[in-house]
């Protein structure tokens, strides 16, 4: 069949892009997706690199392996909305930042922070990114250092009980 395009979770990776890709050259192959299209999730999953592989890989942990679908709906067991979920808002936020224009680096980072979750903002401003690569990236690693912790004190609680 050949191999998955590959998605890294970079910041200038457009994730919608990735998924388009995905799904045009699994139907050129004429395969059956399968139930609850397991065989493009599984074919999909082949794609994942880098730091996008690692959330993968902490998100099966979390959610007892259950990310196995590649439907339009919305639930916890879809992957293609997961990754979407995750992996979007940077390059939304990249395209709203700079308007189609190039912004001074203060103002795209200010715009960049203001369109973050509430509980990343304090981690992002504290390391004074230089430019929005910077500040994308420092969003990213306090929000997985978020998620590290959270999963850890669940993995805790589980183990007192």
């Amino acid at each position: 069949m050949g191999m998955a395009p590959v998605f890294n979770g970079k910041s200038d990776e457009d994730v919608n892009e990735w998924i388009e890709e995905i799904e045009t050259k699994f139907e050129s192959t004429g395969r059956n997706v399968g139930n609850n299209n397991v065989n493009i999730t599984t074919f999909a999953i082949g794609g994942l690199k880098g730091s996008a592989l690692r959330w993968y890989r902490e998100m099966k942990e979390a959610n007892a392996g259950n990310l196995v679908n590649w439907t339009n709906v919305a639930n916890d067991n879809n992957l293609r909305e997961r990754i979407r979920e995750k992996f979007e808002g940077a390059e939304k936020v990249l395209r709203i930042a700079t308007r189609g224009n190039v912004l001074a680096d203060v103002y795209q980072i200010e715009d960049f922070i203001n369109g973050l979750k509430t509980e990343l903002v304090e981690g992002v401003r504290l390391n004074d990114p230089a430019n929005l690569n910077a500040a994308i990236t420092r969003a990213k690693l306090v929000e997985r250092v978020k998620n590290e912790k959270l999963m850890h004190e669940i993995k805790h609680k589980l183990q007192e009980k």
